[in-house]
């Protein structure tokens, strides 16, 4: 199972998954360290009295023997919290354990106790077995195992790699905010993933990126590798030469070590961040905090997934998915008009209206589009989709009822700039890219604009493509008052050019101006992209 898990962590990294951690909203992120920050605390309380403190166990804490060992527990990680936020030294941690050692053994000789008596009374973290720890793995018993045992454990080691991978990844998330720098993700999860195979071969259990550990470490000004390669040394020699040293140790000066964590971790995340973060945010935290400390890692990090969930559709229901709404006689298409059928278009423009969406379209927000409908009089709606990013099934049954709107009130439809996913989906929910279905279909926002201002130009009897009969008479409607044609005439050529062909190329020099009289021109400029 652990080689398993290893492999899985390696895959997320070596696909570059770690992005993960960037999904995680910081209330959760910063709920789940503070539900470890309570385990380390409860932990620390646990190994410090020698109590299991789960159901009726925090009973025992009213034992004389408990209070006085919690009180030593507790004072010292406190005393060493408090004496690092005053001073924030590295040296106050590891000087606080070992001196609250010192004292420990000096009262315990000055009382007469000798070890055997303190280990017995649970003061001392031995007594341990002599001898070596490790032994090397049983490799022929591989062999021996039955196929069928190992398909039966199969769902047990995909669950515990899933726990494993998410745990590792809200570590390495919640590691980025503790240790306020960031942190290659990917990286990390290889490594990790080799470690927990390596584990795994000699018999170990399955491994994640250790918050505590770490933020100790930084808090105490270890920054380089160094520090873990130390730290996997001493474990080692722990395993290969016995744990006898460890007999003499305090239990509480140990335990006082987690306590020391595990409130730092709740101070800043709980006292200090419920000034930092909005309150819906603050609740949100607590609630994470809550569900680590009353059901465990894997509720925490069960609950964790969902709040991420539920805070970015919550969020994301506040950005407006309609970013434009105009009316044609403000935004009209590219085409230049003559006069004539300027003045139609800004008279009765007002009878075009164009939406331009932006985002995701999905059941919260897709709403918003009914809201956006006119509630004058139109007999066109241009709907773009040009800046949509992507709709579920829900947005389509509203974008199925702007139709039926669209019916009722006796307008058209026409959805222009969807791209070829968004078509896609269209066709799988049967929604027309128009109302009513003869409608030819726009490829683009100004192409729709364009086909609705020539219906409208159509209606007040002009021609879409129609001009003055001579320039002399454009210039006379642009001035006001008439222009005889033989005074431009010695300043003139006419120029009659085929559908297709260039009148002015980009870059190119000219000494003409050119006015068109009759029929319609593209103007296109190319840039580098």
């Amino acid at each position: 199972i652990s080689v398993f898990a290893g492999l899985t962590y390696w895959l997320l990294g070596r696909f570059r998954l770690g992005a993960l951690t960037r999904f995680l909203p910081y209330p959760v992120v910063g709920g789940y360290n503070a539900g470890l920050g309570w385990l380390f605390v409860v932990g620390g309380l646990a190994l410090g009295t020698n109590l299991h403190l789960v159901g009726v166990g925090w009973k025992a804490l009213a034992a004389p023997a408990a209070i006085a060992k919690s009180i030593a527990c507790l004072g010292t990680g406190l005393a060493m919290l408090a004496a690092s936020r005053r001073w924030q030294h590295w040296a106050i941690v590891p000087v606080g354990v070992i001196a609250t050692g010192l004292v420990f053994h000096v009262l315990r000789i000055a009382l007469g106790i000798d070890l055997a008596t303190a280990s017995h009374a649970g003061w001392l973290l031995g007594p341990f077995a002599p001898g070596r720890i490790w032994s090397s793995p049983d490799w022929p018993a591989l062999g021996m195992i039955d196929g069928a045992a190992l398909r039966a454990i199969g769902p047990i080691g995909l669950t515990i790699a899933l726990v494993g991978c998410t745990t590792a990844i809200m570590m390495l998330a919640g590691l980025e905010v503790e240790l306020h720098r960031p942190i290659d993700t990917n990286a990390e999860l290889r490594a990790s993933g080799f470690a927990t195979m390596a584990s795994g071969v000699f018999g170990g259990i399955v491994a994640s990126p250790s918050l505590a550990s770490t933020t100790l470490a930084h808090g105490m000004g270890g920054r380089g590798r160094a520090m873990g390669v130390i730290v996997g040394l001493c474990c080692g020699a722990m395993l290969l030469t016995g744990t006898g040293v460890l007999n003499a140790v305090p239990r509480f000066s140990i335990g006082a070590l987690l306590v020391f964590n595990g409130a730092e971790r709740l101070f800043d995340r709980v006292w200090l961040d419920r000034r930092r973060l909005p309150p819906p945010e603050w609740a949100a935290l607590l609630l994470v905090l809550l569900t680590v400390a009353w059901g465990g890692l894997l509720a925490g990090v069960v609950v964790g997934l969902g709040l991420t969930l539920v805070l970015f559709v919550w969020n994301y229901r506040r950005v407006p998915v309609v970013r434009l709404s105009a009316a044609g006689a403000a935004h009209r298409s590219s085409v230049m008009r003559p006069l004539a059928e300027d003045a139609v278009l800004r008279r009765d423009g007002s009878a075009i209206r164009l939406l331009r969406l932006q985002g995701y379209l999905f059941f919260l927000n897709s709403t918003a589009l009914l809201d956006a409908l006119p509630a004058d009089e139109i007999r066109f709606l241009v709907v773009d989709f040009r800046a949509v990013a992507g709709m579920d099934s829900s947005a389509g049954m509203t974008l199925r009822r702007m139709h039926q709107i669209a019916r009722e009130r006796g307008y058209a439809v026409l959805f222009t700039g969807l791209d070829a996913a968004l078509r896609a989906r269209f066709a799988r929910l049967r929604l027309p890219l128009a109302t009513p279905p003869d409608l030819p279909a726009a490829d683009s926002e100004d192409a729709a604009l364009q086909y609705a201002e020539a219906r409208l130009l159509e209606a007040a009897g002009l021609s879409a493509v129609a001009g003055p009969a001579s320039l002399a008479a454009l210039f006379g409607e642009t001035l006001d008052h008439p222009v005889p044609p033989e005074l431009l005439a010695p300043y003139l050529e006419r120029e009659t050019l085929q559908a297709g062909a260039v009148l002015i190329r980009q870059g190119a020099p000219s000494d003409t101006m050119a006015f068109i009289v009759a029929g319609r021109v593209a103007v296109r400029l190319e840039t580098a992209h």
